[in-house]
């Protein structure tokens, strides 16, 4: 499942009675927003900053998680906008397609915005090209086509959130000891191996 942006959590507690403030519940930025923070260099270093890139295969975040899986950034500054929060939390897959492609816009039909489908099946993955936008409806399909397909990231038994953990425990803490690309790809494989039923026996070492 795809995720939209996530703005900050106050830090104060909420009133008694529930009420909340516009800034206090789940919601999508709006678009003037977002085009503050793409156009925030600071914001694009520390996206870029957080992605593990390779020649081949799936772009790994670095950076905090969702329980899901999905990449989170906080992004911006009280700068950009003096009568919102300083920052917001954003799903980083999210700004990723709006920095390499442009501001997403919703369906005309609709009036919905489009979700974020990874179609490598890895909610930690950053690479525009394994990216396609679609509806709500087509990433439940996706996950319907391929949720029991063998070798699917999607048939991992420690759920997406703890399969994007491990890959990115094993790409920092090859990086912290100074590991070459070999080795650090060898540690992305092992990591993700490790919850497929199956995967194990075939890696290579």
């Amino acid at each position: 499942m795809a995720l939209f942006a996530l703005p900050a959590a106050p830090r104060r507690s909420a009133p008694r009675g529930g009420g909340v403030g516009p800034w206090d519940r789940p919601g999508r930025l709006p678009a003037d927003l977002w085009r503050a923070l793409l156009a925030d260099p600071e914001t694009v270093r520390r996206y870029h900053q957080r992605v593990y890139r390779r020649e081949r295969g799936c772009w790994y975040w670095t950076g905090a998680l969702s329980s899901s899986g999905y990449p989170q950034l906080r992004a911006g500054s009280r700068a950009l906008d003096p009568d919102r929060p300083g920052s917001h939390v954003v799903a980083g897959h999210v700004l990723g397609w709006q920095i390499s492609r442009g501001l997403l816009h919703p369906d005309p039909a609709t009036g919905q915005l489009p979700v974020i489908r990874h179609m490598c099946d890895e909610s930690s993955c950053c690479r525009p090209g394994h990216w396609v936008a679609g509806s709500p409806a087509e990433n439940v399909a996706d996950y319907v086509a391929r949720g029991h397909v063998v070798g699917s990231p999607l048939t991992d038994h420690r759920g997406p959130g703890g399969r994007a953990r491990a890959i990115r425990a094993a790409i920092v803490a090859a990086l912290a000891e100074g590991a070459s690309p070999g080795e650090i790809e060898a540690a992305i494989q092992a990591a993700s191996a490790t919850g497929i039923p199956g995967a194990q026996e075939a890696l290579p070492f």
